[in-house]
């Protein structure tokens, strides 16, 4: 692809696959830029989507609770208090409220994909097979899900229950005693504003979009590797869609769980959350 730099006659630039912004001057010329100026090569997130960009990956939230209160709760389909703090890695469950959510089987879900970190915050996924309301263990241990969403299903092509991932005595009912997240009926992934940066990368947040039925006040929280909560930004809610772009990306560092969370002031409102966001690689 290439460019032209506006105020300097016949210079060019070309962008190569990498991203890199390669400036081919005139020959027989000198372009003097001006102390208060200069050239930006911005890498856009079609050509991190498409993988031109090495080492970086586009990594998106889509939270949404539809009945947030006067008190501050996460943005999670699932009416949750808290979500639950895991210290140190454990195995976790899944598993479905609904019987017919069987792989092989049944007409709703058969399986499931997770994404997270494990030990020192090292990135793994893997794939279960569910089994109605019955639990199936990870065979891994984790301290943080990032992903939660359905990859195969039977006639009904979605989840007939809601499947949940937790920790704890699971019911014959399908639920856990601690949930982690769930996957609400027939939306085949999670809708929650949390996430968890793994070791060696980055996420830096350029773009958040909120969109509430009432007013209220949203905040990010970041959790550090040492346990430390902080309130990273707050923002007042209105009944309408708001788009918030940043000349200067916020960034959230390796090991630190990002959380949105949400209060009404009217009482219940619901509220969506859209963080558009890039990971990549700690050089």
């Amino acid at each position: 692809m290439s460019v032209e730099i506006r105020g300097f006659t016949g210079v060019k630039a070309n962008v190569d696959p990498q991203g890199q912004l390669n400036v081919v001057l005139p020959d027989s010329q000198i372009v003097n830029i001006p102390d208060s100026q200069r050239v930006i090569a911005r890498q856009e997130f079609t050509e991190i989507i498409r993988g031109q960009v090495p080492g970086s990956s586009f990594h998106s939230l889509n939270g949404y609770n539809g009945a947030i209160s006067t008190t501050y709760e996460p943005i999670s389909s699932t009416s949750l208090p808290n979500f639950p703090v895991i210290n140190n890695p454990i195995t976790l469950s899944v598993s479905s409220d609904a019987v017919t959510d069987v792989y092989g089987s049944g007409t709703g879900a058969w399986t499931v994909y997770i994404d997270g970190v494990g030990a020192n915050f090292v990135k793994q996924s893997e794939v279960i097979n569910l089994n109605g309301r019955n639990a199936v263990y990870t065979s891994v241990t984790y301290l943080a899900i990032n992903t939660f969403l359905v990859v195969a299903a039977g006639s009904n092509g979605s989840n007939n229950g809601t499947i949940y991932i937790g920790f704890g005595t699971v019911t014959t009912g399908g639920l856990p005693a601690n949930i982690v997240n769930t996957i609400v009926i027939g939306e085949n992934m999670s809708h929650s504003a949390i996430f968890t940066v793994p070791a060696g990368q980055n996420y830096i947040i350029p773009v958040f979009a909120f969109s509430s039925s009432g007013q209220g006040t949203a905040q990010m929280r970041a959790r550090t590797n040492l346990g430390i909560t902080y309130i990273d930004a707050t923002f007042p809610l209105n009944a309408e869609c708001v788009t918030l772009n940043s000349t200067t990306p916020r960034l959230i560092p390796e090991k630190t769980q990002m959380q949105i969370f949400a209060k009404s002031t009217t009482g219940n409102i619901a509220l969506t959350v859209i963080v558009q966001g890039v990971l990549y690689d700690i050089a």
